[in-house]
């Protein structure tokens, strides 16, 4: 048997309400649960790793306990050694709690549209046809060969975030002219030419921005944060891969943010 072949066991806790859900769309969808797993994170731990520069240990730390207030139950999953190395060496490297990836994860591939729009498009459905227009082919391709292997299971919500992020970077384009001419030339010319091509090339530039001001992407699948930390009965927020330290209550970040909106507010008051 080759290595990459080999299988390895471990146990991670699920939200009660989340497995339910998660295996009954297992079993209507006639999938076997850990191969497909496997499948998944094929291309997720890719992502994961990409979109995520890193917690803090007081982040990692608040999400653990976030995490341990939610009525788990322990499931065991066989997956692939190497899969599972990759896995372990992320979440060690960028302080990302296992468990709450993994809960995360189910819970996006047993969740509604409805739960996807409220979710990371503000309760919109629009991000919808950005898909289409982007990755159309993908649906077709679905299309010629049903049983073609699942590949980017979320490929339609990445294209949707995709596409508001390519108008956030023209945005930033023409805002930041004076501060970066570089960043803004490079966009100059790109709404002329196939659109793909162009999106291609806009997030490109966008990444390389993002990488210089502090390397966190922004509005991905795992890097975009749910729920309200304040909130104690928020279970979404238990679901969070990376939370920024301005949200980690009585971080020095977030006590340094309330006081620079408190100076902000005193300022507005006295004029």
């Amino acid at each position: 048997m080759n290595d990459i072949q080999k299988t390895t066991k471990i146990s991670t806790k699920i939200d009660r309400r989340i497995l339910k859900s998660f295996e009954e769309k297992i079993e209507a969808a006639c999938l076997r649960r850990d191969s497909f797993l496997n499948r998944v994170l094929e291309d997720e731990l890719t992502h994961l790793d990409e979109e995520i520069a890193g917690n803090s240990p007081e982040a990692q730390q608040f999400i653990a306990g976030r995490l341990d207030q939610l009525v788990r139950k322990q499931v065991s999953l066989a997956l692939r050694s190497d899969l599972v190395e990759r896995l372990n060496d992320i979440c060690e490297r960028k302080r990302i709690v296992r468990d709450a990836f993994f809960n995360r994860l189910f819970f996006l591939l047993a969740c509604s549209s409805d739960e996807i729009n409220r979710l990371f498009f503000d309760g919109s459905s629009e991000w919808r046809y950005g898909a289409e227009y982007y990755d159309g082919y993908r649906a077709r391709e679905r299309l010629r060969d049903h049983l073609a292997p699942v590949k980017d299971v979320f490929w339609a919500i990445r294209a949707g975030l995709e596409c508001r992020e390519e108008d956030r970077i023209f945005r930033l384009g023409s805002e930041k002219l004076a501060e970066d001419y570089a960043f803004h030339s490079g966009l100059e010319g790109l709404e002329d030419i196939n659109p793909v091509e162009r999106h291609e090339k806009v997030m490109r530039l966008g990444r390389e921005k993002d990488a210089k001001d502090g390397g966190q992407f922004p509005g991905g699948i795992y890097s975009t944060v749910w729920g309200d930390p304040e909130n104690k009965k928020s279970a979404l927020f238990a679901l969070n891969c990376y939370l920024p330290n301005e949200m980690v209550p009585d971080h020095p970040d977030q006590l340094a943010l309330r006081e620079r909106a408190e100076d902000l507010l005193a300022s507005l008051v006295g004029d």
